[in-house]
C-alpha cells in the first residue's frame, strides 16, 4: 500500500522500541494517535502527554476516562475521522498547543 501511494520516503514503521527511548518518540512527534477499540486503561495515552505530545485516541472503552478534556477524540473505526483529526492536529498550531496544555494538567489528576 505504501509503495501504490507513494509514500515510502514519508512514512517509517519502527518496531520494538526501547521503553527508555519512547519519551524521545513522543517529543519528536506532531501528535500520537491511539486508534484502539479496546484498551484496559490506556498508559501509553498519559505517557504521550506527560511528554506534551497532543493526543488523539478512541472515543470508546477507557479512553474518555484516560484523556479527559485533554486529547482530540475519534470514532476508531471511521478512516475519514481519524485523517481529519490527524490534519488538524497537525495543522493547527493552537489547537497542538492547548491539546499539550491540557495534557500536562491531565497527567496530574489520572
Amino acid at each position: 500500500k505504501m509503495k501504490a501511494l507513494q509514500l515510502e520516503n514519508c512514512v517509517s514503521f519502527i518496531e520494538n522500541v526501547p521503553e527508555d527511548d519512547l519519551p524521545v518518540f513522543y517529543l519528536l512527534a506532531k501528535a500520537y494517535l491511539f486508534p484502539s477499540l479496546y484498551e484496559g486503561f490506556g498508559l501509553p495515552i498519559l505517557e504521550a502527554m506527560a511528554s506534551g505530545c497532543p493526543v488523539i485516541t478512541s472515543n470508546v472503552s477507557s479512553m474518555p476516562e484516560v484523556a479527559g478534556d485533554a486529547a482530540l477524540f475519534i470514532d476508531p473505526t471511521k478512516k475519514e475521522e481519524i485523517s481529519e483529526a490527524i490534519k488538524s492536529v497537525i495543522e493547527n498550531k493552537k489547537l497542538q498547543k492547548e491539546l499539550q496544555k491540557k495534557g500536562f494538567l491531565q497527567i496530574l489528576i489520572a
